[in-house]
């Protein structure tokens, strides 16, 4: 089912020079602090699932008050939309509620629990670890090879090494060479990275198989770490978390202010640390970190065994990949190559979620899946704005093109479990449709005192701010304080994004696969930001008028209501302000980050 295909593949696989080891350049992962693990405790998973509780009660309490008691029968027009927007907002909560519930805890096995089974055959374990490359520059991809050949194999563990040239390059064919490792490369980018992938299978023997961007430096401990789940014959695949090493730090508070304010900066300071704690500017300002994601969100699916593969820093078994190759979705979902063989990874945008939701649906053998928390690579992250869009507009696009195009919830194979989880991530994306309705709702207020509230005003308080406080501490509680309002404002500032990927995806355009770039560009995004531009200046321009309307008397405005909805104009602005910010950032240290 794999056969080879010279044709279109060109093979060099090199034996390890005894000197190699000496020629490696030096690692970095030695150097290097990876975060701990979240660990939350039996207690915090007490308080959490209490809050939640708690939290789905006053929300379901406050949307049954608005259905039946608040809306203003003379404005439907504009009432209707925002019930339904709010309604909306209150099942993706829902849904993340239920994604967050377990706690994704897995008994971790050491490789001698795989190892053992082996030893019956007298075979090795053989693990092939591939490093994919289109366009990047040969010195990044050889810091990336150095990681791969100083990962140690376990006793009765053979690795090797391949890199995966999609761009055909002698460089590259020169690199490979001068490290020892296997040189693959196609006659064509059919298929993108799923195409190079398959293609690399048909012509490799390793058991299991990890995968690596150019970018994605492994760390010692990898192997170590993930091969143990594996002793569960259903054990598809383990992912672990992408850790960017390169994300600025910032400058702390103090240090800022004793430079601009020599004489008040340093007691100023020590006044907002004693208030707030300490605060760094300039931390991140593209909103890389990733741990939230891995460490709370995926880690939360391993219980239903709905954690999706990532890419890079994922191990896979062959037999897994090899073996589905059958059809639990729609038709359209099994893709042929150009001999008309069926690829184990799906040619498409986000092969990795898209190839996970086919094992999880194998209606034959109930793959598992496994996040394991520990970071146990190095990656580097978007330098710019531009650089992070191209690769959110990605994972957007795909995502909606396998719901909707793809008819991915509806895989046979998937149990219920599965689909709510595949349905939360989805649906995240599709949370553009009310979250940009919510972001301009106050604007007709404000301009023209119609409210689509009958009572706007204390008793919309009463319903509204239980609803919102418990589930804003459950939250803080579940994620261990990751789910901070940052990481709130980045999600809602991206609605622009998302709409543009859903109209493409319901347009069928096909959404490209484009390599994240690497170095930072010379200029700023402003461009990008134009409709968050929007929120802030329609918001604030209503704001200008209503107040003044209200003194002068030129439109009925209740109080009360103006100083809620007052409120939640200046909240939606605030909202926008980190991805403006991250626009028109400059790193203060201009020079690219090294491998």
């Amino acid at each position: 089912m794999l056969g080879a295909t010279p044709e279109a593949t060109h093979v060099a696989t090199l034996a390890l020079p005894s000197s190699a080891a000496g020629n490696l350049p030096q690692s970095s992962a030695a150097a290097l602090n990876p975060p701990q693990a979240l660990r939350v405790s039996t207690w915090q998973q007490s308080l959490w699932h209490g809050l939640a509780v708690m939290a789905t009660y006053f929300m379901l309490r406050y949307l049954w008050w608005r259905w039946t008691q608040s809306l203003n029968m003379d404005a439907l027009w504009y009432a209707l939309p925002l019930v339904l927007a709010e309604t909306l907002a209150a099942l993706g909560l829902f849904t993340y509620f239920y994604a967050l519930w377990d706690h994704g805890e897995l008994t971790w096995s050491p490789p001698e629990a795989l190892l053992n089974t082996a030893k019956a055959t007298g075979q090795a374990v053989r693990v092939d670890i591939y490093i994919t490359t289109l366009n990047e520059a040969p010195e990044l991809v050889a810091q990336t090879i150095a990681d791969a050949l100083a990962v140690p194999p376990p006793p009765g563990v053979t690795t090797r090494v391949y890199l995966l040239d999609d761009g055909d390059r002698p460089a590259m064919r020169a690199l490979a060479q001068r490290w020892g490792v296997g040189y693959l490369s196609r006659a064509s980018n059919e298929g993108y990275k799923a195409g190079n992938l398959c293609a690399a299978l048909r012509q490799t023997q390793g058991d299991f198989i990890v995968i690596c961007d150019a970018d994605t430096r492994l760390l010692p401990d990898f192997l170590q770490q993930t091969l143990g789940y594996f002793a569960d014959p259903l054990v598809a695949w383990v992912q672990t978390p992408h850790w960017f090493y390169d994300i600025p730090q910032g400058q702390d508070l103090t240090t800022v202010l004793r430079a601009r304010l020599p004489r008040l900066g340093g007691p100023l300071a020590r006044l907002i640390a004693r208030i707030w704690g300490p605060v760094r500017l300039g931390r991140d300002p593209l909103s890389n970190d990733s741990r939230l994601f891995f460490e709370v969100i995926q880690k939360r699916r391993n219980g239903a065994m709905a954690s999706f593969c990532c890419g890079a820093a994922s191990i896979h078994r062959r037999a897994a990949l090899i073996t589905n190759l059958g059809n639990p979705l729609a038709p359209q979902t099994v893709t042929r190559d150009a001999q008309g063989l069926a690829t184990p990874f799906n040619y498409h945008v986000s092969e990795d979620i898209f190839t996970s939701i086919r094992l999880h649906a194998d209606p034959v053998v109930a793959w598992k899946s496994v996040l394991h928390a520990q970071v146990l690579s190095q990656q580097l992250s978007p330098q710019d704005l531009g650089a992070r869009f191209t690769q959110l507009f990605k994972y957007a696009g795909g995502s909606l093109d396998i719901a909707i195009n793809r008819g991915a919830l509806f895989a046979r194979g998937l149990n219920l479990k599965q689909r709510l989880m595949y349905f939360s991530t989805f649906f995240g994306y599709l949370s553009c449709l009310h979250t940009a309705l919510l972001l301009f709702a106050p604007v007709v207020y404000l301009l023209t005192s119609i409210s689509p509230v009958a009572n706007l005003g204390g008793v919309y308080l009463l319903y509204f701010a239980p609803a919102v406080l418990f589930s804003e501490l459950a939250l803080l509680v579940a994620t261990g304080g990751m789910a901070d309002w940052r990481a709130r404002a980045w999600n809602v500032s991206l609605f622009a994004l998302h709409l543009k990927a859903l109209l493409h995806v319901l347009r069928r355009k096909t959404i490209r696969f484009h390599v994240t770039p690497k170095q930072r560009q010379e200029r700023q995004f402003g461009h990008l930001v134009w409709p968050n531009w929007l929120v802030v200046a329609a918001n604030g321009a209503s704001l200008a008028f209503a107040w003044p309307a209200f003194a002068l008397g030129w439109l009925d405005y209740r109080p009360s209501a103006l100083v809620l909805v007052s409120f939640f104009a200046v909240t939606n602005m605030l909202l926008m302000l980190p991805l403006l910010r991250a626009a028109y950032w400059r790193p203060s240290d201009r020079r690219s980050p090294a491998p």
